[in-house]
């Protein structure tokens, strides 16, 4: 996913039935864009980054770093409004 065509992000979303939480995926979307319009004042740049979200089901708010770039996130954490606060640091870092 990524705002546009011409972005310079891109966050892949990966599960067991990909179709079926879209509703969860739009929101987290949201908050995504939100929170990177944010970053991009900060950085004075528009930031450059892949990172690859594994959603498992759950209504648990937990989340792992699995590689640099690949973080498993439960649906819960998706649907949070704070979801976008733990996985700052791993974008933050990946934008740099």
């Amino acid at each position: 996913m990524n705002t546009s065509g011409d972005s310079k992000w891109v966050v892949h979303i990966s599960g067991d039935a990909p179709n079926a939480h879209d509703d969860t995926r739009a929101r987290f979307d949201d908050a995504l864009r939100d929170d990177l319009a944010d970053l991009e004042q900060e950085l004075g740049r528009t930031p450059v980054f892949a990172l690859s979200l594994f959603q498992v089901p759950g209504e648990d708010q937990r989340w792992k770093r699995l590689k640099p770039d690949l973080v498993e996130i439960s649906e819960g954490l998706m649907r949070s409004r704070n979801v976008i606060a733990p996985l700052e640091s791993v974008i933050r870092e990946l934008a740099q």
